[in-house]
């Protein structure tokens, strides 16, 4: 009785430790095939917003572009060169961050990590004096590589939306810090972390799970597809995104990006 009690046990750990594996790996691939879907959904609509958009655009810039070749005056020629010219950006962003339907293609350039400190802690400040915040901004370069090669422009893109996110997040503006630290990574050499932190704010652990979920924000004015987008450049570099935050006798918040060195072509 004893061997068959012990027989019916293995059998019933057997079939518990089946069932819990099958189960996990059903929740596993049921969350990947509702991720994909997203995407695909995001896709069609972020497709549908690009190709309207241009609509508006294309004739701002025909016309400014018109302005350019035909004023006599030297002032108005200038200011609508600057029109032109951001509404050229403006579609190039359009192009790049709102069509998830496709791959991403990178660019990669050899790039000075000082020029990309130097660059960001300008815009930064410009977005801070914007906010109206009383916000201090660092942004520091501790690593020892000099140059890295990513596609210069995205990455750019995803490091200023931390910092507009991190600006956005500060209620408290007593003694509110924000800081960009480029760093070596502690355990491969041939990677570098980039360190966008926050204090003053902190997010709840449910919270900070959904982050990189397409359409999830937090905003009343956001629409949730910025970190979705910034996570899908960094993972197209072969590189990785995560977010912490900590409350005790302060608040912080980071994301602490993993980048290659060097992006191959």
């Amino acid at each position: 009785a004893i061997f068959f009690s012990r027989v019916n046990s293995v059998k019933f750990d057997f079939f518990a430790a089946f069932l819990y594996i099958f189960f996990s790996q059903y929740i596993y691939v049921f969350y990947y095939i509702v991720y994909f879907k997203s995407l695909a959904m995001i896709g069609e609509m972020s497709s549908s917003m690009a190709h309207n958009l241009r609509n508006f655009i294309v004739p701002i810039s025909g016309f400014a572009n018109r302005l350019v070749k035909i004023s006599s005056d030297e002032r108005v020629s200038e200011y609508a060169k600057i029109i032109a010219d951001e509404v050229d950006k403006l579609e190039t962003y359009i192009r790049r961050n709102l069509t998830f339907a496709k791959s991403i293609n990178l660019v990669p350039e050899s790039i000075k990590v000082d020029d990309i400190v130097k660059y960001i802690t300008v815009l930064a400040k410009e977005y801070i004096k914007k906010s109206e915040k009383k916000i201090k901004f660092y942004a520091v370069k501790t690593t020892k590589e000099e140059f890295v090669r990513w596609d210069y422009s995205r990455m750019n893109d995803v490091i200023i939306n931390l910092i507009i996110n991190a600006i956005d997040a500060i209620e408290n503006e007593n003694d509110a810090i924000i800081s960009v630290t480029f760093a070596d990574n502690s355990y491969k050499e041939s990677m570098i972390d980039i360190i966008v932190e926050n204090t003053n704010s902190y997010i709840e652990p449910e919270t900070i799970n959904k982050l990189f979920t397409p359409f999830f924000t937090t905003k009343s004015h956001g629409v949730g597809i910025g970190l979705a987008v910034s996570k899908r450049i960094v993972e197209a570099h072969g590189g990785s995104m995560i977010a912490k935050s900590v409350k005790n006798n302060f608040e912080a918040t980071a994301f602490f990006i993993t980048m290659p060195v060097e992006l191959s072509n």
